[in-house]
């Protein structure tokens, strides 16, 4: 199975090796290795159960805010439903919208 931070070596994200080991070692730390091993699987062995204490995330494993505030900070533009959007282009008023000079 792929570990999560292969999920984000794809171009789109530019996420620095030092972030990628971060999201690693939090991945670690919070369980969430292991519950992926364990639990998200085919067929599944019944209903999943909570990654941690809660429905919310432990203090210093919610990594999806990690994530998206990494994405955010290489494109601000990012939009969680259209992950490969980024700024517009200016359009030309005269009709050129994609003449760079």
């Amino acid at each position: 199975m792929k570990r999560p931070r292969d999920l984000l070596k794809l171009t789109f994200f530019m996420c620095s090796q030092t972030f990628l080991a971060h999201l690693d070692s939090v991945a670690a730390q919070c369980g969430y290795t292991d519950y992926m091993s364990k639990h998200v699987t085919y067929p599944p062995k019944g209903l999943l159960p909570l990654p941690g204490k809660s429905i919310f995330a432990d203090k210093g494993c919610d990594v999806w805010d990690m994530i998206f505030d990494a994405a955010v900070l290489v494109n601000p533009a990012f939009n969680v439903y259209r992950i490969f959007d980024t700024y517009p282009i200016l359009w030309d008023v005269l009709g050129f919208p994609y003449v760079f000079h």
